[in-house]
């Protein structure tokens, strides 16, 4: 296959840069990533320099951020389903009232709601003064 254009200038992924970037977004060491990616046999020093030298490449770490943020939104639930799922699991029937209470104080740090409504400050001599009031 003949290219048109160099993917050094076009920003194109070679697919060896694609699968380094795959390597190093699953969360592979730099070194060992290019190891794989190029399935080369020299030492970890060399496979380390080549490594830090493709990271440098603007479509190798355009692409890597592209991975690592398409992982996240499948790995992490997000504040709504951890919400929607709390909530399902207080409404069942058959869980004991036990969990279904700590799935409810759960929610409830997560949305606030059990936070102090009132707090009452008060300065040393207020203190003092309600200390020495009951100790008398």
């Amino acid at each position: 296959m003949i290219r048109m254009t160099n993917p050094r200038i076009s920003g194109e992924l070679l697919p060896n840069w694609e699968k380094f970037a795959e390597n190093i977004a699953d969360g592979m060491l730099h070194g060992e990533a290019y190891r794989q990616a190029y399935d080369s046999k020299a030492k970890n020093r060399v496979c380390a320099v080549k490594a830090c030298l493709l990271l440098k490449r603007p479509a190798v770490q355009a692409h890597i951020k592209k991975l690592k943020s398409e992982l996240a939104d499948k790995r992490a639930l997000d504040r709504l389903e951890k919400r929607l799922l709390l909530a399902k699991a207080a409404r069942q029937k058959n869980l004991d009232w036990g969990k279904r209470i700590k799935a409810i104080e759960v929610d409830n740090v997560m949305t606030g709601d059990n936070a102090p409504q009132e707090v009452q400050v008060f300065g040393l001599a207020e203190l003092l003064a309600m200390v020495r009031k009951k100790q008398k």
